[in-house]
Order: structure tokens, then sequence, then C-alpha cells
């Protein structure tokens, strides 16, 4: 019996313990007494095995050469084993070729074999041991069948004390519960797909354990629909801890584990995903993060800058369901770039093409689609934007504010990024753990607005001290929590993208009534941003700093009050000019050099501080007095050198009123050009109607943009081009 979504709903009114206990085995699998059948079908065998003969054979080749290797590194915990999947997939593939197949699973069978893996779980990479069980079925003697089922078994039953999945809808969003990439014990919890991969292979071969493993099947089934599916929707297709905790496993394992829920129970969470959930957006999740002068996704919450290698990995199972010739442009490029070369096997990773791949499929690229410019992800609240597609030279930005989902899920809320040719507006860099990090565990190492409560305390005080920034969720429970969220998006093309986003629950309420940033990016032959922020503190002596992280040092108009030579400076306002960099980072095949300008309109007056260089590149809050060193050195007083870890900005700007008040605004517009700008015009500040915004030049066109003081965040734009209007509207004060 397959159980549909439509049976869930019907068997959930007779409750959960009598849906366990009425569940037999053959409610679990569809495929019961058939091998392979995780992710791998007879079906999906034959037709491997057609492609291999045609457009594949060059790909099989590579996977034949890797199979002939032997499973490498099974000793690393930490790390995907190399040519493991590919003898498993080898065996099957030789055989429907009519081929001796065995030699392949012969070299996964000699390891298990050994005395050392006659352990729970054949001892290391459970998962993935699981699957290869699977596959090679029938290379096995009854006896081994038996033997290593039982020792699966006893895995599933002991792992995190229970068989059964147990956690709440929360827990469908923590990137340990699906498991890391390797499917072995770091940073490893309830295992999710390990042991599906594990009880849907080993059922009826577990000996005393096997009991273990249809309550397993059970409760994942029965949860995975009523809470799994759920939160993926939810959440849409970013990451919960986007490309850091994602990458590590769930932007792998997720998708693995959705496929074999289909293979296994019939149960179909790719098509019936709607526009906005995880799996239709995953793809779109991929390439909107991919910064154009590297083609890496952008440094984004907890995560770091790099190729998407598990996402290339995942792209032929999302074309499979989606016919989506984006995801094969994305395995492509990956192919042709050697991003999923690893120093285990001497080839590229390419099991998932010949396993998933439809044959046939189309490729092309965003820009020969004609993919939208930007895209707003609901659920994570991410908006990404960029010039154009498929240019190294392009601008690319990124703007966030949205619900907090899990435990590394960082203090961002209104925090921006923009590119071109290589960092504009960066994050601070380097690669600190939010537990042992001052800095980058906290909200400084982000472009947002702080307010100094002298007596705020931070959640884990013992790791983390008063930044004068947003409140800290880590290892809490009750997610999703608000912290912020997005207001009103509009999208143009050729115009401009715009977005705002109330963050005024991600402060403490001691010290915040209001925090608001509207983000707007104007499109054209000249370019900017302009960011404006209504800040209001409950008291007015609690200062409030707006921070900018920029890669190179910049230089500042206005009268110049020197603390630090050559390292801390302070202005009576100014414009502010600094070149991109690469911040460290490689791999960038764009030409030429891009700068920025920054007019700070308001507040008004205003102090500009610019702070960093050596020494001075991770500076604590200006108003703690407990914080003025550099923090690069952890709480076991050692230097970590994943704190300098590119791409790295070792300067940043502060705009800080000079005088207080409870309600303070910021108004920056931030010009990019192809050289060092000397003769740009700079914007003007307007007000009228009880507005504040600014008229900016932009070649041929003048952009008006007039923000709303007081009530939800609006705007009105109105573009001239030639003085004749080209767009005049009203900006959305909330989503549709």
């Amino acid at each position: 019996m397959i159980l549909t979504r439509r049976n869930w709903l019907t068997r959930a009114a007779i409750g959960w313990f009598a849906i366990l206990k009425s569940l037999r085995a053959d409610d679990c699998l569809e495929l019961r007494n058939v091998h392979p059948r995780v992710l791998i079908t007879p079906e999906l065998v034959r037709e491997m095995a057609r492609k291999v003969r045609g457009p594949y054979a060059a790909e099989y080749k590579i996977l034949l050469e890797t199979a002939r290797l032997g499973p490498q590194g099974m000793e690393n915990r930490e790390r995907i084993p190399g040519a493991f999947v590919e003898a498993g997939l080898a065996y099957l593939i030789e055989r429907e070729l009519g081929h001796d197949g065995r030699p392949y699973a012969e070299q996964i069978l000699q390891l298990w074999r050994q005395p050392e893996y006659q352990k729970p779980g054949l001892a290391h990479h459970f998962g993935w041991n699981g699957l290869l069980y699977d596959w090679i079925y029938d290379a096995m003697t009854p006896t081994e069948r038996a033997q290593f089922g039982e020792l699966l078994g006893e895995w599933v039953a002991t792992w995190w004390n229970t068989g059964e999945v147990n956690i709440p809808k929360e827990g469908w969003w923590y990137n340990q519960h699906w498991g890391p990439g390797h499917l072995d014990v770091p940073n490893h919890r309830v295992a999710l797909t390990a042991k599906l991969f594990m009880s849907a292979a080993a059922l009826g071969n577990g000996g005393k354990f096997d009991d273990a493993l249809r309550v397993y099947l059970r409760s994942f089934l029965l949860k995975y629909q009523s809470d799994g599916i759920p939160a993926l929707e939810q959440m849409g297709g970013i990451w919960s801890e986007s490309n850091g905790h994602g990458a590590y496993g769930p932007l792998l394992t997720v998708p693995l584990g959705m496929e074999a829920a289909r293979t296994v129970f019939g149960i179909d969470a790719f098509q019936s995903c709607p526009e906005n959930g995880f799996a239709r957006e995953y793809m779109l999740g991929v390439v909107h993060s991919m910064m154009p002068h590297n083609l890496k996704v952008a440094y984004i919450d907890d995560s770091q800058s790099g190729y998407p290698e598990h996402q290339a990995r995942i792209a032929p199972l999302l074309a499979s369901h989606f016919h989506d010739p984006i995801a094969k442009w994305l395995s492509d490029t990956a192919l042709e770039r050697s991003w999923l070369h690893t120093s285990r096997v001497p080839a590229d990773d390419v099991w998932p093409r010949i396993a998933f791949m439809p044959e046939g499929q189309e490729s092309r690229s965003p820009r020969q689609i004609g993919l939208a410019k930007a895209h707003l992800f609901r659920g994570a609240g991410h908006v990404y934007m960029r010039s154009a597609w498929d240019d190294p030279n392009s601008t690319w930005a990124f703007f966030g504010a949205g619900p907090s989902y899990a435990s590394h899920s960082r203090d961002d809320e209104g925090h921006f990024l923009i590119t071109r040719r290589g960092h504009l507006v960066n994050r601070s860099g380097g690669a600190g753990h939010n537990d042992n990090c001052y800095y980058s565990g906290g909200s400084l190492v982000y472009n947002v607005a702080t307010i100094y409560h002298p007596g705020e305390k931070m959640r884990r005080t013992q790791h983390n001290e008063n930044d004068g920034g947003m409140l800290r969720y880590i290892y809490t429970h009750g997610f999703p929590m608000e912290r912020g969220h997005i207001t009103g998006y509009l999208h143009e093309d050729a115009i401009a993208t715009y977005v705002s986003a109330d963050l005024t629950r991600a402060y403490w309420a001691e010290k915040t009534k209001e925090v608001t940033r509207q983000f707007l990016y104007l499109r054209g032959a000249q370019e900017c941003f302009v960011i404006f922020d209504r800040v209001e503190s409950t008291k007015a002596e609690y200062p409030k700093v707006w921070f900018l992280h920029i890669p190179s040092e910049p230089r500042v108009s206005g009268t110049a009050s020197v603390q630090v030579p050559g390292h801390v400076v302070s202005y009576d306002g100014g414009e502010c000019v600094w070149a991109g960099s690469l911040a460290g980072d490689t791999g960038s095949f764009a030409t030429g050099q891009s700068w920025m300008l920054m007019q700070t309109l308001a507040p008004s007056p205003v102090r500009i501080t610019k702070r960093g260089g050596p020494g001075h590149d991770f500076w604590g809050h200006p108003h703690n007095p407990a914080a003025q060193y550099n923090h690069v050195i952890d709480i076991d007083g050692k230097q970590d050198p994943a704190f300098r870890m590119p791409p790295l900005s070792p300067w940043r700007l502060e705009a800080e009123p000079v005088t207080q008040q409870e309600r303070d605004y910021f108004l920056h517009v931030l010009y990019l050009s192809d050289q060092e700008p000397s003769n740009l015009r700079p914007a003007t500040q307007i007000e009228a109607d009880g507005r504040v915004g600014a008229r900016i030049s932009l070649g041929a066109r003048t952009a008006t943009v007039l923000f709303d003081l007081t009530g939800p965040a609006g705007a009105k734009l109105t573009v001239t081009e030639r003085d004749q209007p080209i767009f005049d509207t009203e900006l959305p004060k909330n989503l549709d």
C-alpha cells in the first residue's frame, strides 16, 4: 500500500499511537521484496544502462575508473567516502548490461567482512553503508544479508537512544537532524536520512532489530507527512542556516532523503511542492546566491563563500523531477569547472548525473531562459538582485530579514551585501564559531544598525559580549522565532528592486521601540543603492551606530579627528570612496575595477568613523568599554586562523548622530562606478509631504525617492529619463 498525503489526513483522525499499531510492514514499503529500492529502482537501473550506452558513455567510463579504486577515505568520518557509491552503482549497471558486476560489489563486501567493521552500522559512514547494502543486496549471500542487516538494524535502534522519529516540527529545520553529508557520527543527531536509508534497505534482514527498523519507517512516514514536508514548504528554497550549515549536509541529505521517501513509500514531495517550497525554490536559491565574479555562493548567515558543490550534486535529481534546464546548466558548469573533484579520487563525481539526469535534458543558463534579475524567498526573508545574468562584471546584491528557523541562524536581520567585479560591501569576514568568538558570533560582523544599552546581557554571556546588536537565539527552542520580516517588495528588471523590512523584534525590547530598513537598488547605465533606516530607542542616551564593512581603506572627506593614526579616524560628515576587492577570495574571472561612493544624507549632523587595518579589523562596539580590543582571540585565549578566513573586509565605516534623541533616521546613497569617483553628481536630500528622501542623478536618468517617516515603511519612487517619466509609483507596504 502507498500511503499518500490524503491517506494520512484520513488516518490522522484515529491518532498517532493507533496509526503506529495499525500499520503493517506492507504499509511502509512499496517495494518490500525488491532491491534496489532506496533512491535507485529496477526501472531506473534499466534507464541508466540505456544512458551509458549513449550520451553518458564518457561519464560512465569515469565512474568505472573511480569504482575500480575501491572505497577511499572510509576512515575519515568528516568526509563523504570516495569510490564507494560509484562501486555500488557500477555493480547495478554492469549487471544490467550483461557484464560481470560482481567485482565492484566485492570491493565493498571485502571491507564489510573485516573484523573492524563488525560494529553497529558497519563502523563508518552508516548512512552510505545502508544505501550500498540495498544496491548490492543481490551480491550478498543470505548469511551476509542477515549479518550486515542486523548490524545496520542495531545502529538504527540504538543511535540517539531510539529507533523512533520523535522530533517536533522545528527539528526538521535543523541540519544535524537530517545529517551531514558524510552520514557518519560527527555532528549527527536524529539521522533522518541515514536511518531511512538503513531501515528501508535492511528491513526483513534486521534480525533482532527488525522491529526497530519497522518503528523507524512507520514513525518517519507519519512525521515526515505531518511535520517534515510542511516544514520544508514553509522554509522554502533557502536552507534555515544558509549555505554554511546547509553545505555541511542538508543541501545534499534533505533532497536525497526526499527521494528515498518517494522510492520507498511512494510519497512524492517534489511534485506536491508549492512554487515557494523547498524543492521548487532550491535551484533558484542556488543561482541567485552565486556571485557573478566567481560563481561562488555568497558569504551569508552561518556560511562561508564557496562553490555550490552539494547543490550541483543534487541538480540532476531536481532536473529529473522538474525538467529544469537551469539544473542541467549548473550540473554542466560544475563538471566543466571541476567543482566536484576531490582529493580522495582523481576524477569528477559524476554518479548523480548518471543516476538521475534525464536523457536529453536541455541545458540553459539563467540568462538564456530569461530568469528575473531578482527574487524574494519568502520563507527565509532573503532577496537577491543583480544587473545581469551570465556577466562576471555585473552588479549583485543581497538583503535579508526573516525568522530564525534553527540554532545557527546568525544575528544579521537587515544585513546586505553588494558585489561588482569583487566585493564592495561585505560582511567583516572570518569564520569564527558562534560559541567562542565574541565578534563573528554576534552582530558586529554584519552591516546593521545597533542600539547600545549598557545593561543589556547577551544570551550565553560567557561566550558573547554586549555589541549593541540583536537578540541571540543560539541553542534555544521554539522555532521559528520572529526576528524581522519583509514588509514590501517590488521588482522591475529595467528599473529597480525594492525591499522593506520591520526589524524591531530582532532587538531587545528594553532598548528598542522601532527599527525598519528600506533597501532600493536602482539599475541603469549609472547604478546606486539607497538605504533608509528608522531607528527609535527607548531612551535618547542609548547611542545608535550604523555599520558598513568594506574590503579596502576608504577615503573620507570632511574635517578629520585622528584617534589612532592609520587605523581610526572620525570625520564631521563627508563622502566616502573605496575600491572593490576580492577580499582574499579566489577564482574571479571578472575584468577591470569597481569603486563605490557613499553619501550620508541623514542623520545631520553626523560623525563618520573609519576603523580598520591590522590590529583594528575586528574591533568591538565603540560604546562598550569592555570591548575596546581586536577580537582575534577565542575564549581559550588562542588565535584562531578561522577568524581571518576570506572573503575578509578589514575596514568598516560607522555613522553616528552627533546629537542624541530617541528617534533617528539614517539615509545613505551608495554609487557604483567603474573608475575612481571624481565627477559623480551627488544626491540631494529632499523633504515633502512628511517624507524624507533623495533626488539622485544617474546619467540620463534622475531618480526621486521619498520615504515615510512614521507608520508602515512606505515610499514613493519616480524615475525620469531625459526628463521623460518612465516610472512613478508608491512602493508596496505589504506583501501580496
